[in-house]
């Protein structure tokens, strides 16, 4: 979480209002970003159900709809399911459904004819021809989605999509797919938020491993590719992709892209954002600089391993979501 004053900001705040847009696709229950940035971003969100807990004074602007996304404008059935959060356009796949036990997730609760909207025609809706940063979450739909609107998916700065390595709905492509088309657009993966489910076995309750079935995969447009298609609009373009990589906890990745083109900005705008980038000391800086210095003692780099293995066996033994009781995050 950002602690530094908002008022040092001001400058990249103003340039950046109405000018800084994010497009949220399977926003249910998404809370605010944490960012003070949020003052200048133009939120749209859209679900197919439910809405999200977002504040709207919080932003620019904020349009909140509950509509249906697809590849296309057309009427599709909406397969309803108990667990809200499996409910999709697209049929679970039953195989993929048994080996994991999930059967209480996928249990049916009737079927809606919705309206589907494409990207493209949704933003026309509201004079958007661009955006800054897509996130999906459509249940099986993402690459359909976003390869219906090649135009907008190849001016977007930072995509991030729920990609399945098993699919988990019938007609749902693998991940290389989504990865293999974005990666054409000039995107590359910077990080991504691994999921793994248990598979049924008799012992799994006394397991803490499974298989790794899905990531929350975030992509950045590649700096060149940048400059290639904003030209002479790229600093601010690389702005904002700083912003959300901070955002995200990319720590690393933000500082490298401001160090790459800090030159291309007024000295205002540098210096806000260099005290945007500033590390403030939490658990994680303390225990780095620990390490560090145990490094330079004799049998130091010993210690370290064995203290890692240790910290990863108590890491895998409490990995448990309340919710599925056999699903973990790496």
């Amino acid at each position: 979480m950002e602690i530094f004053p908002v008022y040092i900001m001001l400058k990249t705040i103003n340039l950046l209002t109405g000018n800084f847009i994010i497009l949220n696709l399977g926003s249910a229950g998404d809370r605010d970003l944490p960012t003070k940035f949020s003052r200048a971003i133009t939120l749209v969100e859209i679900d197919a159900l439910s809405s999200s807990k977002t504040t709207e004074s919080k932003y620019f602007k904020r349009i909140s709809l509950k509509k249906a996304i697809g590849g296309k404008t057309e009427k599709r059935l909406f397969y309803k399911r108990k667990w809200r959060d499996s409910s999709s356009f697209l049929k679970a796949n039953p195989e993929i459904v048994s080996i994991y036990g999930h059967e209480k997730y996928v249990e049916f609760d009737g079927t809606i004819e919705m309206e589907c909207e494409s990207i493209k025609s949704l933003l026309d809706t509201f004079r958007i021809g661009r955006v800054d940063f897509i996130k999906t979450d459509l249940e099986g739909l993402d690459y359909e989605v976003l390869s219906s609107a090649p135009e907008i998916v190849s001016k977007a700065l930072v995509i991030t999509s729920e990609l399945r390595f098993q699919p988990f709905y019938l007609g749902e492509p693998p991940f290389h797919t989504m990865v293999t088309y974005l990666t054409d657009h000039g995107f590359e993966i910077i990080t991504m938020r691994p999921e793994v489910w248990k598979l049924l076995t008799p012992n799994r309750h006394k397991q803490r491993d499974g298989r790794l079935v899905f990531a929350d995969t975030t992509f950045f447009l590649r700096p060149s590719k940048v400059r290639e298609i904003f030209k002479e609009e790229a600093p601010l373009a690389f702005i904002k992709q700083i912003i959300l990589a901070k955002t995200f906890g990319l720590h690393n990745y933000a500082e490298f892209l401001f160090c790459s083109i800090k030159e291309d900005l007024p000295s205002i705008i540098q210096e806000e954002l260099k005290e945007y980038l500033k590390f403030f000391p939490n658990l994680e800086t303390v225990l780095n600089k620990i390490t560090s210095t145990i490094t330079f003692f004799p049998g130091g780099y010993r210690i370290l391993s064995l203290l890692h293995h240790f910290a990863l066996s108590i890491a895998k033994a409490s990995k448990l979501n309340k919710w599925h009781k056999h699903i973990g995050s790496l």
